[in-house]
């Protein structure tokens, strides 16, 4: 089977409970991906009973790192997507942002029109005048059946000076390599990538991107020790921390 980035040959390297994965054997890539023919793809179903509570504070230290950084003003226009029910974009939204939100789960997009956030299936279905500022890709790149054609489609949405935050699990992170069917890259049965930075890094560079940047940022995980984000500080160092963080951006 073809590598969905590259399209170079792959191979079998292990199973989970949900995923088959196989592995790219061109050495600028080795992306790891699941061939298991998923029933709904990597969309995921919403019943708006899930508590998300937890993730206000990360939120809202999300947007002001991003202020603070000079990644976003006061004016800016921002698209979540691959929002899910829409607890990043609310928060946004709370803050007074000019926020667009692109969800394929029709269960999902039920809930957001409840809370009156202006949603699309698709970016292609946005009108195509309207650029983003801001577009966030949060835990969703490994959700995609087309990762390097989402993300082309993405930049091109962009303003000038716009960015595109990326976040996903590593899947070669110290507890993917140690224990890979219990971490969180490779629980989560619509995940249909599994992402290194090796990988990432092609993927963004396949789809058009010849400026990124990755980050550690400790507030993404919420609600982790303070000893479990030192521990983490210090995986990131040697590319063996549980999440993959990037800018991208539009050059």
């Amino acid at each position: 089977m073809k590598c969905p980035l590259c399209h170079s040959e792959s191979k079998p390297v292990f199973n989970t409970q949900y995923a088959q994965v196989n592995q790219c054997l061109n050495s600028s890539c080795k992306h790891k991906f699941n061939t298991e023919s998923l029933p709904r793809g990597g969309v995921m179903d919403y019943s708006g009973a899930d508590d998300f509570s937890i993730y206000r504070q990360r939120n809202l230290e999300m947007i002001d790192y991003l202020l603070t950084q000079g990644y976003l003003n006061t004016q800016a226009k921002v698209l979540d997507l691959g929002c899910g029910e829409g607890h990043i974009a609310q928060t946004f939204s709370d803050r007074k942002f000019d926020v667009t939100c692109v969800e394929l789960s029709s269960s999902a997009r039920k809930i957001l029109d409840q809370r009156g956030l202006v949603n699309y299936p698709t970016t292609q279905d946005i009108p195509p005048d309207i650029r983003f500022d801001l577009i966030l890709m949060i835990e969703v790149i490994e959700h995609l059946k087309s990762p390097v054609s989402v993300l082309k489609e993405a930049k091109s949405r962009l303003t000038d000076k716009g960015i595109i935050f990326v976040t996903t699990p590593c899947a070669d992170g110290l507890k993917a390599r140690l224990f890979p069917k219990k971490s969180e890259a490779y629980q989560e049965p619509t995940h249909l990538h599994f992402f290194s930075s090796k990988s990432l890094n092609s993927c963004f560079q396949i789809a058009g991107f010849s400026e990124f940047q990755r980050f550690y940022l400790p507030w993404i995980i919420p609600n982790r020790s303070p000893v479990l984000k030192t521990l983490d500080k210090l995986l990131y160092g040697i590319d063996l921390n549980s999440h993959l963080t990037y800018f991208l951006f539009n050059s």
